[in-house]
């Protein structure tokens, strides 16, 4: 009996002592900031290529609201025509990721890269949806306790 309940303390210690130490580890706070990036990549970049054109103010609002740095300044500049174009094509587009990655994070310089392959189907008015797949590099910047889109850059295929 005595033998039973000294392996039972010992593995409450080990067991104990396994969950502090996974706890208060660096790569658990890492790997919990990546998970942060990469959900934050995938909607944003979802966010940056929907948009229907009976709600494109919006639909362009949003897309200035997960942006930053260049890529807001562009999007702000181009308000205006980007919604005369939405509205006159009267086109629908949804996205939808079909894999991602972090490839980059610095959590000190608050950067990161996230590579993303999305689908997106435009649908003009009356007319029949049409789907493009893309491989995306979604540059981030943590603004505040958001990450924001910086930049994208369509990623070529090369074979």
């Amino acid at each position: 009996m005595k033998v039973l309940a000294l392996v039972t303390v010992l593995a409450a210690v080990w067991f104990g002592w396994q969950w502090w130490s996974a706890a208060t580890n660096g790569d658990l706070a890492y790997a919990q900031a990546r998970d942060s990036v990469l959900a934050a990549g995938q909607r944003q970049v979802i966010t940056l290529n929907t948009l229907d054109y009976r709600s494109a103010e919006e639909g362009l609002t949003q897309w200035q609201r997960v942006s930053t740095g260049d890529l807001l300044d562009e999007l702000t500049r181009n308000h205006d025509s980007d919604l005369r174009t939405t509205q006159s094509t009267r086109t629908t587009t949804t996205a939808k990721v079909l894999g991602a990655a972090v490839s980059r994070l610095d959590l000190r310089a608050g950067t990161a890269d996230v590579l993303v392959a999305v689908e997106v189907t435009a649908t003009p008015e009356g007319g029949k949806p049409s789907v493009r797949r893309s491989r995306l590099d979604a540059a981030l910047t943590k603004a505040g306790d958001d990450w924001k889109v910086r930049a994208v850059q369509a990623i070529g295929v090369s074979g």
